[in-house]
């Protein structure tokens, strides 16, 4: 009955009880003394003291979810002890910051050099003074203030394909028969893999909707229906009126392309 070493993850947990049991015993992260062992490029803790109050024993169907930094200790409490964990990692702020800065360099505008007013503060020319340094933090300020580029980022980021190898989108003729299928009422459902978010912007009418790491721009008004797509997992499009906008039918096929939604073969 194997017991697993007392550690924390930097991403979300979810701790699936498959066969036999397993006690769980778990701390916040105020609770514990980051003091891992050296060495050791996971994060095992050398020492781990016991809340009462967050102390499971799972069964075959039992699910435990651990966000970050939760650091939890396991012990089979059987020999048909199965557990399986199934983590998802959320980007770090230095891993957007990376990402943001690529995303604002994309088009660069040669004339816009660090160019410090003089104010008369320093005393000696080499010097750096706090007025350069104020102005630097300024003038990246109004560069990151971009709500727009900041959703951009986010939304291809977060409905980034981790298997893009086995997901390749669909090609005219296939996407055309596919397209007709759904109209015609064949039953799609939106697969377990497809990352689809999107962003609204009410200011300018329009959203951007990512799936699987492509987007599209649309009327905003077709926000419930991306909704409903993201919200729900079996579709019937035979009842959709493609008059009522003009974006409803590239939205569809997009969806269609891009294997956020895919038709339901029946078994033969």
């Amino acid at each position: 009955m194997a017991a697993l070493a007392s550690h924390y993850d930097q991403y979300d947990v979810f701790l699936i009880q498959v066969a036999g049991k397993r006690r769980w015993q778990v701390l916040a992260p105020e609770e514990y003394q980051d003091s891992a062992i050296a060495d050791i490029s996971l994060h095992i803790l050398d020492n781990f003291s016991v809340n009462p109050e967050m102390d499971w024993e799972l069964e075959a169907g039992d699910i435990l979810y651990l966000p970050p930094n939760f650091a939890h200790n396991g012990r089979a409490l059987d020999d048909e002890c199965m557990t399986y964990s199934v983590g998802f990692r959320a980007p770090s702020i230095q891993d957007a910051l990376t990402g943001i800065r690529d995303k604002l360099c994309e088009n660069i505008n040669v004339k816009n050099r660090f160019a410090a007013p003089e104010t008369g503060n320093r005393e000696h020319s080499a010097e750096i003074h706090q007025d350069d340094v104020s102005y630097l933090q300024a003038e990246l300020a109004k560069l990151i203030n971009q709500p727009d580029v900041l959703a951009n980022w986010l939304g291809e980021t977060m409905s980034e394909s981790k298997y893009p190898e086995y997901l390749a989108p669909l090609n005219s003729s296939d996407l055309d028969k596919a397209f007709q299928n759904a109209i015609q009422g064949r039953t799609f459902i939106r697969p377990g893999d497809a990352r689809i978010c999107y962003y609204l912007n009410d200011k300018e009418n329009h959203m951007t909707v990512f799936c699987n790491g492509e987007s599209i721009n649309l009327d905003s008004e077709l926000a419930p229906f991306v909704q409903a797509i993201t919200d729900q997992v079996e579709f019937d499009f035979s009842g959709l009126d493609l008059s009522q906008n003009d974006d409803l039918e590239p939205l569809v096929r997009f969806f269609i392309r891009q294997q956020g939604v895919i038709e339901l073969v029946a078994p033969e």
